[in-house]
């Protein structure tokens, strides 16, 4: 019987998971992963280490550009506040600072001039949300837009500086000293500072004008604004450094000091940074992984092509322990070790069936000759308790049998009787006769004795020409109806005992005795009982009591 590839499905998670070929793809899988991410990991970081000099360098460019233009932006600012302030100064005479015009009106209201002057200024410019004049005390004189906090008054010098807005956030100033401590201050708009930083070179990093107290100005870029503290702590001014942010965010950031401690700060996304890095990283894991379910798929059918066959051995083997023996598995090609292992259980697959079936065999001879001995047996049993000439239970066989009815009768104290039976002048008549023909009379006396006893009874020769009758349930008086019945059968009986067809008659002497509770008594008295019979003439009955005792001729026939 060929073996075929095993049945997943009587195999169970054990074979599923714990098989050699499963073990063998999980640990290229395994392999392959490590040696994909560990592959990865030093790309990555070698890509990192090349681009890092350039990033190092294309961030403090991109702020140096962007320095550039918000300087030229402030420049022009700056110009035009200046501008302003000659306008305002230029309307007062010398010698007359504290008592012009543009302090106080001829009407006595303060700054009415100048706020004309201002707000004329302000309709005219894009680049401002509001102007104010202040005094050497700080007081505002004219104003044009809606400052919310007046800024401290100005050291000599032009300057630039940050109050907190209407908003609420601090707002980008530009500033200027007038004489007798005056000066003009001009909030800038936000927005245009944003819509000049904002441009293509700068996505998608994150860049952030601050003032000189660390406080951001405004921001630019599609994103958030920049961790500032993260920022101004990792990083020296036109130096680019990588660090994680508030948010626990890698990336990678630079800045670079201004005019009067105004800073550019700019921060990106470390993803966006080394995004080359990252790209290839992401191709080689992909391939990586590609290159993982190929080794994968080829790994599990390469080895469920080599241990399909010890699949095979394996379940042959178990069907050779179920008993079925004649199992054989094809050849299949595969390596010579388990070419070698195919072979050797077919081998041994085949002694095994050849030793089964001489096993089998032998067994079958073995059953006929112990069914022959016990046929053997049971004849050697019967001859032992038979009388070989007349085939009727022997002398030994009626010891056992009396033996048993003795303890029998013992028990339900039924009446147990003895007949025992001789042939009359039968050594005369042997001697006249021949042997042979002695012997021939035996066995036809025997089976007239036979047929004339009760099926209940047991009929023995006791030796030579004395027989022995057990009637069990029977008093004297039944058991001497039935002596007198075999006696009178076997008188009637006539016997041809050789060739000559010559015609033989002869008769019994029958001694009767009833048990009374002694073995010996038992016998001894049916033997003087038939010793009493051959003595009142033969062919006769008689009791182990004398009186019952008669010759047969004095009864009738």
């Amino acid at each position: 019987m060929a073996v075929g590839p095993p049945d997943p499905t009587t195999t169970g998670p054990r074979r599923t998971f714990g098989s050699v070929a499963s073990r063998v793809v999980a640990f290229v899988w395994l392999s392959s992963l490590l040696t994909a991410f560990g592959v990865s990991w030093i790309a990555v970081e070698s890509s990192v280490s090349l681009l890092r000099p350039e990033i190092e360098k294309r961030l403090p460019s991109i702020l140096a550009r962007a320095r550039a233009h918000l300087v030229e932006w402030l420049d022009e600012a700056q110009e035009d506040v200046a501008e302003l302030a000659q306008a305002l100064d230029g309307a007062c005479p010398e010698g007359s600072k504290t008592t012009c015009p543009v302090v106080r009106d001829p009407s006595g209201e303060p700054g009415a001039h100048a706020r004309a002057l201002l707000e004329a200024v302000l309709r005219a410019s894009d680049r401002f949300d509001a102007f104010v004049l202040l005094d050497a005390d700080g007081r505002a004189l004219a104003s044009a837009g809606a400052p919310r906090t007046l800024p401290a008054p100005l050291a000599r010098g032009r300057r630039f500086g940050s109050v907190e807005g209407a908003d609420g956030r601090p707002a980008p100033l530009v500033s200027i000293a007038l004489g007798e401590g005056a000066s003009l201050h001009g909030w800038l708009r936000r927005e245009r500072l944003a819509a000049l930083l904002d441009t293509d070179e700068v996505h998608p990093a994150r860049l952030q004008l601050v003032d000189a107290a660390g406080r951001p100005l405004d921001a630019v870029g599609p994103h958030a604004p920049v961790s500032l503290r993260e920022a101004l702590d990792h990083t020296a001014p036109g130096e680019a450094r990588g660090y994680r942010n508030h948010d626990g965010t890698r990336v990678v950031g630079a800045r670079l000091v201004l005019e009067d401690g105004w800073q550019l700060v700019l921060e990106e996304p470390f993803t966006s940074a080394y995004e080359l890095a990252i790209s290839l990283a992401t191709r080689v894991v992909a391939a990586s992984l590609v290159l993982i379910l190929v080794l994968s798929a080829a790994a599990h059918r390469v080895t469920t092509a080599a241990l399909r066959p010890l699949g095979q051995l394996s379940e042959a083997a178990r069907r050779v322990a179920r008993g079925e023996l004649d199992v054989r598995i094809p050849d299949a090609k595969s390596s010579p070790e388990i070419a070698l292992l195919i072979r050797t259980f077919n081998e041994m697959s085949a002694t095994l069936v050849a030793n089964r079936k001489e096993i089998e065999e032998a067994n079958r001879r073995l059953q006929r000759q112990n069914q022959e001995l016990q046929g053997a047996n049971e004849v050697l049993e019967q001859l032992s308790i038979t009388d070989g000439l007349t085939k009727l239970h022997n002398h030994r066989f009626f010891q056992d049998y009396l033996t048993r009815e003795i303890k029998r009768v013992r028990r339900s104290a039924e009446p147990l009787s003895m007949l025992l039976l001789d042939l009359d002048d039968f050594k005369r008549l042997n001697d006249r006769l021949g042997h042979a023909a002695g012997d021939q009379l035996l066995k036809a006396i025997a089976r007239t004795l036979n047929d004339s006893v009760r099926e209940s009874d047991f009929l023995a020769r006791y030796g030579g020409e004395e027989f022995v009758v057990l009637a069990p349930a029977t008093d004297l008086d039944g058991a001497l109806h039935l002596a007198e019945k075999i006696r009178g059968a076997v008188a009637e009986s006539s016997y041809i005992v050789d060739e000559s067809m010559r015609i033989v008659k002869v008769t019994v002497s029958i001694g009767v005795a009833v048990y009374q509770g002694d073995r010996k008594a038992f016998f001894a008295n049916a033997d003087r009982a038939l010793y009493q019979a051959k003595g009142a003439g033969k062919d006769c009955v008689v009791a182990d009591a004398p009186e019952r005792a008669a010759p047969a001729q004095a009864r009738p026939a």
